[in-house]
């Protein structure tokens, strides 16, 4: 059977433990290629979101201004959105 080139694919084998990081590469190349750069103002008082943002995202500059934490990250736009609905509450 013939591989369709349009759809991405890594061909590993278990059983001969070949290319096992080529497939972990491609999956962190999926996953990265669909993060957004955003910048959140966070209140001083939301450890929780701080939290989320360390655990969900890249930080790529976080300055400390006015009791707020200005953060620059690189996030999926899901979690983006969450964090954002969460903000709100």
């Amino acid at each position: 059977k013939h591989l369709n080139l349009d759809i991405p694919h890594v061909i590993i084998s278990v059983k001969k433990n070949t290319n096992i990081q080529g497939l972990i590469d491609a999956i962190t190349n999926l996953v990265n290629s669909t993060r957004q750069i955003k910048t959140f103002q966070i209140p001083a008082s939301r450890a929780d979101i701080l939290h989320l943002l360390h655990e969900h995202s890249h930080i790529q500059k976080e300055d400390f201004e006015d009791n707020t934490y200005l953060i620059t990250t690189q996030i999926d736009p899901i979690m983006a959105n969450k964090i954002l609905s969460k903000l709100k509450q």
